[in-house]
């Protein structure tokens, strides 16, 4: 997919993505738009795109979390962190939650996973587990569009 140089914007070169007609400035945002055209940003569950990897990643943890439990990409902090360290969860090489089996390296991480599992960090609204009370309050915020002061209301569990 190459681009067709038409002219200037600003006293810049503008670029034309022959697909779509997209202008384009600079080289690197044309090279970074062209994941649009080949499905490679594109959202697999509802086929919303964007326009980088990182935001089509970000857009998942959010709205589809179920996908996210553990993503190919991450496994390698799972059991297969324990395995390259020298060991699994029956050798003794890590430490799994007793819960669901994930194995972790420190007690630390081990600890703040299983806040999932207690509820601390549930989110009252549709389920969803996370890791951390900054993270609920910013999944509450970005993910049901609730105010700060909304936020906190739904984490205390105040039914007022």
């Amino acid at each position: 997919m190459d681009s067709v140089f038409r002219g200037s914007l600003f006293g810049r070169p503008v670029s034309v993505c022959t697909q779509c007609g997209k202008q384009f400035t600079h080289r690197k945002s044309y090279l970074q738009h062209l994941h649009v055209h080949t499905g490679a940003t594109t959202c697999s569950t509802c086929g919303v795109t964007f326009d980088r990897k990182t935001r089509l990643n970000t857009h998942v943890k959010l709205y589809h979390p179920e996908l996210t439990r553990q993503p190919s990409h991450l496994r390698a902090r799972g059991p297969v962190l324990s395995a390259v360290r020298g060991g699994s969860a029956s050798s003794g090489g890590g430490l799994p939650c007793p819960d669901c089996g994930k194995v972790y390296a420190n007690s630390g991480s081990l600890s703040q996973h299983r806040r999932i599992h207690s509820g601390a960090t549930l989110c009252r609204l549709c389920g969803t587990g996370l890791s951390r009370v900054a993270h609920l309050r910013r999944h509450l915020i970005t993910c049901h569009r609730l105010s700060m002061e909304q936020a906190l209301v739904v984490m205390r569990g105040d039914d007022t």
